[in-house]
């Protein structure tokens, strides 16, 4: 049996999404883990490998993908678009599965949450951004004419105008809970203790797990930071993220 695959498919608006699954040696319950990274981020990021390699042990078959490419340039795509993503990839790659999950660090959060997707055992969302006015009033960015420069925790990137748009004027705390209401799986955040998400979360502690179904639940991981890097802060994620799914 091969470890992994290497993939493209071609979205029903054309866009070109790259992307990898890593099988499990036994994969008896027959389920699938589906990562979505954050807006400045990649599949092949830290992050996502450990958390491919971990669930991978423990029986999962791991899909990951990028959200923008050569073809789609990040600064052209909106939330919007990587919700389409997000839907392209579920049917395209995933519908053998009997069960499926899924994660979406970041900005990868609100993409899970304004893609709706249907038949989802369970959701995680790690350190995801949600009020994202607030959010935007916290980060760092720099307006120009034609696009928005953003500094991602000392990283600078690119922002198309929709995408500033989106950020500033859209998914506050009500349509977060709206949409969470909506989904119908159970959802849980996990939260890190420092960052710009943190510093909104401590004004606004309502989130995505308030609404929606009746197992909603946040966990907060200590002494971590965005992209869990700090101590074993990672290795408590994947083990909290782990534990949520089991009971679904």
């Amino acid at each position: 049996m091969k470890k992994s695959e290497e993939w493209n498919i071609t979205s029903a608006k054309a866009y070109k999404i790259k992307g990898r699954t890593d099988f499990a040696e036994r994969n008896p319950l027959n389920r699938c883990f589906v990562i979505v990274h954050g807006y400045c981020g990649t599949m092949n990021e830290h992050l996502h490998e450990e958390a491919a390699r971990f669930f991978v042990e423990r029986g999962y078959d791991i899909v990951r993908f990028n959200l923008q490419s050569q073809q789609h340039k990040l600064r052209d795509c909106t939330l919007q678009t990587h919700a389409h993503y997000l839907l392209s990839v579920l049917e395209k790659r995933c519908q053998s599965y009997k069960k499926i999950y899924l994660s979406g660090h970041s900005y990868g959060g609100p993409t899970i949450m304004i893609a709706q997707p249907e038949n989802i055992a369970a959701i995680c969302l790690w350190d995801p951004s949600f009020n994202l006015p607030a959010l935007w009033n916290v980060m760092e960015h720099q307006d120009y004419d034609d696009f928005c420069i953003l500094n991602f925790g000392g990283n600078e990137v690119i922002a198309g105008l929709e995408m500033a748009k989106e950020g500033r004027s859209r998914y506050e705390t009500d349509e977060c809970l709206a949409l969470s209401k909506n989904i119908g799986c159970p959802l849980k955040v996990i939260s890190a203790s420092e960052g710009e998400e943190f510093e909104v979360y401590k004004i606004d502690d309502k989130s995505w797990h308030s609404s929606g179904h009746k197992e909603n639940c946040r966990a907060v991981i200590p002494n971590s930071d965005h992209n869990f890097t700090k101590g074993n802060s990672l290795k408590l994620m994947l083990q909290e993220t782990y534990d949520w799914f089991e009971k679904f």
